[in-house]
């Protein structure tokens, strides 16, 4: 990110969706898929990963936003550790871009 050297809205893509809020407010979108949505996601008590890291479950699926920056977490294909997927269907996640038309 150090060779980013204008004011251009800019994407990152990362493994681990926990880092987002230390993303710098240059970075206008933030993908991530490390979770696979929870992979498992329980009626009542959501996702029993965010019970089992020693990290903050809060970034596990969706879309987040943090004053200007915006990060999207997919809930991807496949699995980690179980290989069963239970309320959290594999997902592609395709994202349109769009810029703001300047008025005269």
């Amino acid at each position: 990110m150090r060779t980013i050297d204008d004011d251009s809205p800019a994407i990152l893509l990362v493994h681990e969706p926990y880092f987002f809020p230390w993303v710098p407010d240059r970075i206008a979108l933030t993908l991530a898929g490390h979770m696979h949505g929870g992979q498992i996601n329980l009626p009542i008590i959501g996702p029993p990963v965010s019970l089992l890291k020693r990290r903050s479950g809060k970034y596990i699926y969706g879309e987040y936003a943090l004053s200007e920056r915006r990060m999207i977490v997919s809930g991807g294909l496949g699995t980690s550790l179980a290989p069963v997927r239970v309320l959290r269907p594999p997902e592609v996640v395709m994202v349109k871009l769009g810029g703001i038309d300047a008025v005269a």
